[in-house]
């Protein structure tokens, strides 16, 4: 294969890879603006709750 076809082929990938890590930071973000929000409108409820790594939130029933 031609030099400038592989690099060319190079380029892409890493075009691609650095549109798919800025797509996952822009969705991290957005998500945690959610979970913030959500974080709030609970404790101005003045429920008690818990919340997982992941954002999850449940009431914690007695």
């Amino acid at each position: 294969m031609d030099a400038n076809l592989i690099n060319r082929e190079r380029v892409i990938t890493l075009k691609i890879l650095i549109i798919v890590i800025l797509m996952d930071l822009f969705i991290f973000t957005i998500s945690l603006i959610f979970v913030d929000n959500e974080r709030q409108i609970l404790e101005q409820q003045n429920q008690e709750y818990h919340m997982d790594r992941y954002g999850y939130s449940w009431k914690v029933h007695e």
